[in-house]
């Protein structure tokens, strides 16, 4: 039998058990005469106990009882009238009992529901508050090794000798390590709160709108910067600047790191002053070795110009000036002095000394210029110049006598290359061709001779300052010429892998970005 089952039978057992129980009192307490009175309390204990259905069956059997054990008998009117009479109010008071007990019962139930729920409830709220309260305590337990954190990274970060500065989106300083006290003469003090920008009276490279959007973009930026320290010296520093996100991952603020380059500046800036000096003196080095060409490529027109000025002089002595002849004379003369100066204003030109100016420009003139000034060293020395150049060729953005300077220092190089192989083979091709170079345009000229090769050159350090193979060379025509190519942000190498003899050196220069150049 199932539990509920079980409890029914035992609920309606309560009925049976209180109207015995009420039966045995009646009959033992007759002379009293009480029946009524335990029934009734027998049938409201049932009720109270068991419910309404007992209850009911409480009265049904109580009546009975009553009427066996404790009713007298008889027929008449009289007797059935105080029968009816009897149970009419035994059954008006057992409807009041009942309904008072089940009143009460209710009552007590929903006391007992609210006190139940009151403590489900209050052992929620108690199971809550002990949840926050864990919540609460890892929370600041999780901030204290945070605190604790950031004390050991400040320290860490006091002992690095850059400056690291910790600002927020309105540029205000929230930290500032003792690399930046050093740096600039400002204590962590006296920095916090202030406006970077205007405390170090920083100088951009471009708007510091267009820097912070890059950062908050990117998460970095890289660049230098020009700070004016306590005393007011201006120093560059280099400046990387990263994104600082809370624990949310939220933007707040700016890490900038600093350090001042202001001493490698000057050395970088002294550095250049004297490789223009060393570049100078090579170019000059290296018109020495075809000043005999120069001179003889100038007297040729030189000569011309004296022979048709002796033409013109004898035309007017002799009396007989032909205007036409003498103009065709003067001509001449004209073409021959342009011719003459073109010469001299090129090598003028390599001789100067001057800054580096880079403009769009076309390689086939820089070709160009070097052919005509090697022309004549080039037919001294029996070697055959031939160009060969495309139209597609892109225009370059460079300097045009640094780059004539490494074009005329492997020509050299290449003639002085073919003086011992037999005259007949002394070729020297210059090529172009488009090129990329990082996956942009790019020129590339290649100077290619017919002479010895690199057999005996050690090409490791083919390109290294004071290295030759040349009896009286000085070893620095190629590192010049690597230098200056690398500041165009192009490339030189020694090309082994050519067909034909000889040996192949190349350059490539990345196109420029609008003009075209002259």
């Amino acid at each position: 039998m199932s539990s509920s089952g079980s409890r029914d039978v035992l609920r309606y057992g309560y009925a049976i058990g209180a109207v015995v129980v009420a039966l045995a009192a009646g009959l033992a307490l007759r002379s009293f005469d009480l029946e009524g009175f335990l029934f009734v309390i027998a049938v409201a204990v049932v009720v109270w106990f068991g419910g309404r259905g007992p209850g009911l069956l409480a009265v049904l059997l109580s009546m009975i009882v009553l009427d066996y054990f404790f009713l007298p008998a008889g027929n008449s009117w009289t007797g059935v009238r105080s029968h009816v009479t009897y149970f009419l109010i035994f059954a008006a008071l057992v409807v009041l009992i009942t309904l008072l007990s089940e009143a009460r019962h209710r009552a007590e139930q929903t006391l007992v529901r609210a006190r139940d729920d009151l403590e489900a409830e209050v052992q929620a709220r108690v199971s809550e508050l002990r949840q926050s309260n864990e919540e609460l305590r890892s929370q600041i337990a999780e901030r204290e090794r945070a605190e604790e954190e950031i004390r050991r990274q400040a320290a860490l970060l006091d002992l690095a000798h850059d400056a690291i500065i910790v600002r927020d989106f309105e540029s205000r300083v929230t930290f500032w390590n003792r690399g930046a006290e050093e740096t600039y003469g400002w204590t962590a003090a006296q920095a916090t709160g202030r406006v970077t920008h205007d405390l170090l009276g920083t100088t951009f490279p471009v708007p510091s709108a267009d820097i912070e959007a890059i950062v908050r973009e990117r998460g970095t930026w890289e660049g230098e910067l020009e700070h004016v320290t306590r005393d007011g010296s201006v120093i560059v520093v280099a400046s990387r600047w990263s994104l600082r996100r809370d624990q949310r991952a939220e933007p707040v603020g700016f890490l900038e790191i600093n350090r001042d380059i202001t001493d490698r500046k000057r050395a970088e800036k002294s550095l250049r002053v004297a490789e223009a000096e060393l570049a100078h003196v090579s170019r000059v080095t290296t018109l020495g070795e075809v000043t005999a060409s120069f001179a003889h490529e100038v007297n040729q027109p030189l000569g011309a110009i004296a022979n048709n000025a002796n033409a013109c002089l004898a035309l007017l002595s002799n009396g007989r000036a032909d205007l036409e002849e003498m103009h065709e004379a003067l001509v001449d003369i004209v073409g021959d002095a342009e011719r003459a100066s073109a010469i001299i204003e090129r090598v003028r030109a390599l001789a100067r000394r001057s800054g580096a100016e880079k403009v769009p420009m076309r390689l086939e003139h820089v070709v160009e210029d070097v052919v005509a000034l090697t022309a004549s060293e080039a037919a001294a020395r029996h070697v055959v110049v031939r160009t060969e150049l495309p139209a597609e060729l892109p225009a370059v953005s460079g300097d045009r006598v640094q780059l004539q300077q490494v074009l005329l220092n492997l020509v050299v190089n290449g003639m002085d290359a073919m003086s011992t192989v037999n005259e007949k083979t002394r070729l020297l091709v210059i090529r172009g061709r488009r090129d990329t170079q990082g996956g942009s345009p790019a020129a590339t000229i290649s100077v290619h001779d017919s002479g010895v090769g690199l057999r005996d050159v050690d090409l490791a350090r083919l390109f290294d300052a004071f290295y030759t193979t040349k009896p009286h060379g000085m070893g620095m025509g190629l590192a010049i010429s690597r230098s200056i190519v690398d500041a165009h942000g192009g490339r030189l190498w020694a090309d082994t892998d050519h067909p034909g003899p000889g040996a192949m050196f190349s350059f490539t220069l990345p196109a420029a970005t609008q003009g075209t150049g002259g």
